[in-house]
């Protein structure tokens, strides 16, 4: 946090816990002898939540936080509860019969002085804390985030992706995908299919079952059928061919029968690839295949009976990407998907595969498979920007 910012708000906290004890603890208040025993009370209770409220605001502003969005938020609650003493001492100006100051001890209206300024230097506070956190997280993004991981590896292995990181600029309209990239950039766990999306199984397939691992330390579930220069056919939206030109990743989120069966969704592998058309090397996409992986601890059991675990499957971020391809001209298009099953040489014999292709497109990467801090590290207006820009294209 910036050290300016930090003390204004720390300022103000301070002068809110202290402040009315400074004010009130004389004559003028808890030790008149012309106020009944009840405004005594009332005004003990004031005193104490100026404490309360002060505390609470420098507990958010020195709380840690490990992303850039909770430090916003702490920062945000820290701003709305330090002002909440003041705001509310101005209401009282607003009160039938209310005076700032009985007459013995003088005229005028000091508290509306006070809270103002402490308001402005709560404010001002805030306000340097926030560009403070938006340039270093700004600073940030340039090496973590102007394309993900994924894209860097890509670009650094194929002659065709010649634009430089630092000739890349934001582009508002391509950014505005951020909706579908923050939201499944990391590999959905796939739910089951709807009856809206019925599966298509127009084949099996033995690209990537021929070979999987005996147990679930073996480092990939991927060993054939994808390897560089692998084309692999589309049928659906229309058919189409792509051109593996490597592998990005792959997680594996194999799970054991006790596990699936309490709701944690099904066991499955994914992979990220890199691909392009075979005809025009220029022309690059993202392929992403979900392959059922069989329950941990029964890698060895005989083909028939990890057949019994077998299952159908939509993920959804295929049916994301069909309904944004549908209706939004600014997201990444879906240029082809399918879904095969696994022959008996596969982990699940009778079990999903499921390919998707979808375009990649150039401009600031607001969210990758770490999360959405890119996206956050913008200050308020670009934020706002980008939702404007997604909404009216979407």
């Amino acid at each position: 946090m910036a050290p300016l910012g930090k003390a204004l708000i720390t300022l103000a906290a301070l002068t809110t816990s202290l402040g009315c004890y400074i004010a009130d603890w004389n004559e003028t208040h808890i030790y008149n002898a012309r106020w009944p025993p009840h405004a005594k009370f009332h005004n003990g209770q004031t005193m104490s939540m100026g404490m309360v409220l002060g505390l609470t605001t420098l507990y958010y502003l020195f709380r840690p936080a490990s992303t850039p969005e909770i430090r916003n938020l702490h920062l945000n609650t820290a701003a709305w509860v330090g002002s909440l003493y003041w705001i509310t001492q101005l209401s009282a100006f607003f009160y039938p019969g209310s005076l700032a100051m009985d007459p013995e001890f003088g005229q005028g209206m000091p508290q509306a002085y006070i809270s103002g300024v402490t308001l402005l230097v709560l404010g001002v506070g805030v306000w340097v804390e926030k560009k403070a956190a938006a340039g270093e997280a700004r600073g940030g993004s340039k090496r973590l985030y102007p394309y993900d991981k994924d894209y860097v590896e890509a670009k650094n292995d194929s002659d065709d992706l010649k634009t430089e990181l630092g000739d890349v600029s934001l582009n508002y309209p391509t950014s505005a995908c951020v909706y579908l990239w923050l939201v499944f950039d990391v590999p959905m766990l796939p739910s089951f299919h709807s009856p809206l999306h019925p599966p298509t199984f127009p084949k099996t397939t033995k690209l990537i079952t021929n070979a999987y691992p005996l147990a679930s330390s073996m480092p990939t579930w991927f060993r054939k059928g994808i390897d560089p220069g692998t084309v692999i056919s589309f049928d659906q939206p229309g058919p189409s061919q792509w051109q593996i030109v490597k592998k990005l990743n792959e997680d594996d989120f194999q799970l054991t029968e006790d596990e699936y069966r309490h709701g944690h969704r099904l066991s499955v592998a994914i992979t990220k690839l890199l691909c392009h058309d075979p005809e025009d090397h220029k022309k690059h996409a993202f392929m992403r295949i979900y392959l059922q992986v069989p329950y941990r601890g029964t890698e060895i059991e005989d083909p028939d009976t990890r057949a019994t675990q077998a299952t159908k499957i939509i993920p959804q971020e295929l049916i994301a990407y069909e309904e944004l391809t549908r209706k939004s001209s600014i997201t990444p298009k879906l240029l082809g998907h399918k879904t095969t099953i696994q022959d008996k040489s596969g982990p699940v014999p009778g079990g999903f595969v499921v390919w998707l292709v979808w375009e990649m497109l150039p401009g600031l990467r607001l969210g990758s498979r770490h999360g959405p801090d890119a996206f956050w590290a913008l200050d308020d207006t670009e934020r706002e920007e980008i939702r404007i820009s997604f909404l009216k294209s979407f």
